[in-house]
């Protein structure tokens, strides 16, 4: 039981510090003619990742409609790196 607990300990913490080092490699892009914010899409990015390291994780699947939403045009299975995605 205690190993099955620290097991999970460690895998949490190496989640949060992926979520941190991510968090730290955002780029967001404001676009001033029309107030819009968009993030830049990075490697191993999701709309889930994206919602998950803009929003801290609350309420996640709400900001990923949100973002499908704003974003009718884009496959979120097939996001590119570099691709310019908006965020609310």
């Amino acid at each position: 039981m205690v190993l099955m607990v620290s097991m999970v300990v460690a895998i949490a913490l190496e989640w949060i510090k992926a979520d941190l080092e991510a968090w730290g490699d955002t780029v967001i892009v404001f676009d001033d003619d029309e107030a819009e914010r968009y993030v830049i899409v990075k490697e191993n990015d999701s709309f889930w990742a994206i919602a998950r390291r803009e929003y801290g994780g609350s309420e996640t699947g709400r900001w990923v409609y949100e973002i499908c939403q704003l974003n009718p045009g884009i496959d979120p299975g097939r996001l590119q790196i570099g691709q310019k995605v908006r965020v609310p």
